[in-house]
């Protein structure tokens, strides 16, 4: 049987935890009012609504 320190098993979980809140964070920015997560603020992306239409308007020359 392997020993793990206490050191270890603490530092384990604490990674644990800020992977779940860092998650959850992330997750509750989809409901601000442009819908981008925080990752998509450090990637600069832009959340496109594919629901709806779009019209695209093409002018003849």
């Amino acid at each position: 049987m392997n020993e793990v320190s206490i050191d270890t098993q603490k530092s384990v979980l604490a990674s644990r935890w800020s992977r779940f809140w860092a998650t959850v964070i992330d997750t509750l920015f989809i409901f601000r009012k442009d819908r981008r997560c925080i990752h998509d603020l450090i990637a600069k992306s832009k959340v496109v609504d594919i629901s709806k239409p779009i019209e695209f308007y093409f002018s003849k020359n």
